[in-house]
């Protein structure tokens, strides 16, 4: 129960993932000061990188920029045994439109691949403030 007598809004241990809730006590310590305190303290929690499912073909790629923007990186999943035309979701990461990676997700984009059936793109997109909105949006 909460300070109010009344049950919490949000049931954490029910909604979060296993791996999220063991780094949970960790946010507090997040230093909020600057953008590069907020991008270091994300550094300090994210999990560390997972080989691909070995039913899942990852590859790398650099995408040229459209209308004068920079090539973009991307990163594809596909399922080994798919047809060689698939459907594909794009995907950008979280976080805030300050931080993240393309490396953060991989082990979430493969399980989307081989459970939808589908390629996923991830797409590396630029972050503010160095790039402000909707400069990350635009390299999707």
């Amino acid at each position: 129960m909460a300070r109010t007598g009344l049950p919490p809004a949000i049931e954490v241990e029910r909604r979060l993932e296993p791996g999220t809730l063991e780094r949970l006590d960790r946010l507090a310590r997040w230093d909020t000061t600057s953008v590069a305190t907020i991008r270091e303290s994300y550094r300090a929690v994210r999990p560390a990188p997972v080989p691909p499912d070995p039913r899942i073909r990852r590859s790398d790629e650099v995408v040229p920029g459209a209308a004068g923007r920079p090539d973009v990186a991307v990163r594809w999943y596909r399922p080994l045994d798919a047809e060689p035309a698939l459907p594909c979701v794009v995907y950008l990461h979280g976080g805030a439109y300050i931080m993240g990676t393309l490396d953060e997700n991989d082990d979430r984009l493969d399980l989307m691949a081989l459970e939808l059936g589908c390629a996923v793109c991830s797409v590396d997109w630029r972050l503010a403030p160095e790039h402000p909105y909707p400069q990350g949006l635009d390299d999707a």
